[in-house]
This record gives C-alpha cells, sequence and structure tokens, in this order.
C-alpha cells in the first residue's frame, strides 16, 4: 500500500517472501516429522503425535500467535511522510488552477474496465489451476505411482520444497536484481500461462504412454499377478497401493511420467476455492483425469488467446495516463 508503483514489483516479492518461506521450511518439517511414524507418540486428551498431527498442532499454535500479533501489535495505519508547504508563498489561483487540471483529468481519463476484467479471469484461472493440483493431484499420484499414505507425504513434501526454492528465486529476482523494471508485468504473465499450459498438456493421460493404472494390491506384489478374488481375500492389514476397484477408468487410463508431475504454480483463487473442489472430486471419481484436464487447458488456452488478443491494453493506470498525457501534448 505504502510503496510506489515503480517499486510494487519489489514490494509484493518481500510480501509473498514469507509465504514462501513458510513452503520451504513446512516440507523440511514434514521430512523431520516423518521419523515420528505411526501410530506416534501419545499427547493430551488421548492425542498421539504422529507425521499426520504434528503439523496440524503446529499450525494451530502459528494461528494463535498470529492472531495475537494482529490484535496486540499490528494497527493497520498507513503512514507517509508529507513535505510541508509554505503556503504564504503560493497563491489561490495556482491551487486553483492546479485543482481545476487534476479534476479535468480525472474525468477524461479512467480505469480500463476490459483490463479488469481480464485480470479477474485471469485470477479464476489460477484460482482453477490450484484447486485441480490440490484435489485431484494427491489422490492421483498416490494411484499412477503405487504409494503408500507414507510415500505420499514424503514425496508431496520433496516436490512443495522443490517449488518453494523455485519461488524464492523468482522473487529475489524481483527484489535483488529488479527484474520488475526489466520484465512488463504482462509478459510474464502470459510467459507463466505458457509453462502452466504446457504442464497440463505433457500429464494428460495420452494413449501412447501404455498400459493402465493398477487396481488396488498389496506393496511389492506385481498388479497383473493379483486379482479382485484375492483382494478380497486378502487380510485387512494389508498395505495396499494403486486404484479403487470403484473406479472403472483406470482400466483405459494411462499413467504419467513421474518428473512431469509435480505441481508448478501455486496461486489463490478465493472464490473458486470453495465451490469447485466438490464437483472436480464427482467428476474425478466417474470419469478421472480426462475430462479435467481438457477443461483446464481450454480455459488456459482461452485466458492466454485473451492477453495475446489485448496485450497493449494490459497496462497500469499511470502508464495509461502519461499516454493520455502525451497524446494530448501533441495535439
Amino acid at each position: 500500500m505504502s510503496s510506489r508503483e515503480v517499486d510494487l514489483p519489489k514490494a509484493m516479492g518481500l510480501v509473498q517472501g514469507a509465504g514462501t518461506i513458510g513452503m520451504v521450511l513446512a516440507p523440511a518439517l514434514q521430512l523431520g516429522i516423518m521419523k515420528i511414524g505411526y501410530p506416534g507418540i501419545p499427547f493430551l486428551f488421548g492425542t498421539r503425535l504422529n507425521l499426520y498431527t504434528v503439523p496440524v498442532f503446529i499450525s494451530i499454535s502459528l494461528a494463535i500467535i498470529g492472531t495475537f500479533l494482529i490484535i496486540f501489535c499490528f494497527d493497520g495505519k498507513m503512514r507517509i511522510r508529507r513535505k510541508d508547504i509554505a503556503l504564504e508563498n503560493v497563491s489561490n489561483e495556482k491551487f486553483e488552477e492546479k485543482e481545476l487540471l487534476e479534476v479535468t483529468t480525472k474525468e477524461k481519463i479512467c480505469y480500463d474496465k476490459l483490463a479488469v476484467a481480464m485480470c479477474m479471469f485471469t485470477q479464476v484461472v489460477m484460482g482453477l489451476v490450484i484447486i485441480i493440483l490440490t484435489t485431484v493431484m494427491p489422490p492421483h499420484s498416490m494411484m499412477v505411482f503405487e504409494w503408500t499414505s507414507e510415500q505420499a507425504v514424503l514425496w508431496s513434501s520433496i516436490g512443495t520444497l522443490m517449488v518453494g526454492f523455485c519461488i524464492i528465486t523468482t522473487i529475489g529476482s524481483y527484489v535483488c536484481c529488479r527484474l520488475g523494471q526489466r520484465v512488463a508485468s504482462r509478459d510474464g504473465i502470459i510467459f507463466g500461462l505458457i509453462v502452466i499450459l504446457i504442464f497440463f498438456t505433457t500429464t494428460y493421460p495420452w494413449s501412447f504412454y501404455g498400459k493402465s493404472i493398477p487396481y488396488k494390491h498389496p506393496r511389492g506384489v506385481d498388479s497383473s499377478n493379483f486379482t479382485i478374488t484375492d483382494l478380497n481375500l486378502s487380510d485387512n492389514s494389508l498395505d495396499l497401493v494403486g486404484c479403487p476397484l470403484e473406479y472403472k477408468w483406470c482400466e483405459t487410463t494411462p499413467p504419467i511420467h513421474y518428473l512431469l508431475f509435480r505441481r508448478i504454480f501455486n496461486a489463490v483463487g478465493i472464490i473458486i476455492q470453495i465451490v469447485a473442489p466438490i464437483g472436480l472430486s464427482k467428476v474425478y471419481a466417474q470419469t478421472g483425469v480426462i475430462y479435467i484436464w481438457q477443461f483446464i487447458v481450454a480455459v488456459i488456452l482461452t485466458c492466454g488467446i485473451l492477453w495475446l488478443i489485448f496485450y497493449k491494453r494490459m497496462i497500469s493506470y499511470k502508464t495509461r495516463k502519461e499516454r493520455f498525457d502525451k497524446e494530448s501534448s501533441i495535439n
């Protein structure tokens, strides 16, 4: 809020850096917590400390600390230093002329509603992307790669740790190298959409990947030699991996290469996050990832094409005003 427009990328980088540090520390902490194992160590009120509950207790503690700091140590007021003006040396005519000029300029220059709509649509697209990555990816990755719960936590932590380092590198380039002044924001957004599009097109279950997702079977046992009858007669204590039997689409859905399967971006779509997980879960249970991937690729393509079409209009209000003043001076 208090930063100048020229320093806005740097300010945003510093603000987002805190969340990114948490993204890096959390997986590292999770990897250490995995040594506790399951069911874990007895704790208060009948609970246990294990790889699933310790992160919850830490989150609750941090939330309490954050709430305390906001209530007692933060007032939310913006303080801007203003230079004193010697009013006795300035005539009223200059004030009236300046005020009239500012009112006239504001009346002629309004914000670009199309650009605002484009930004909102892009935010919705990013919200859909993060919902798919957080709702569909975890269970699907466990089925595709035949992970146990512990392995899923391990690889998810490693993937999140790598993403966190990538984000820190990007933020550092904005804060230290002033990347925001060298690369236009609209170019960065278009580049990000292209990367996300490449991710979803390469992780789509194409038919040439071959084979199919194996159904549930004991870990370490060849799924091709394990039948549904064997599963029904198996001991319930077995650690089963693979696709649930009720997902019929696993018979025709090929797996995805692991290196292409990690998430790339972390974004926020608050409105979408309320409704989308329920709908995506139902679609995933019925059809798998095929239609979800087709939908998100179509949405990303639409968003990217719109950015290219309206590229010249996706500028800040300050740039828009400077162009208007320049055109007015020429005329």
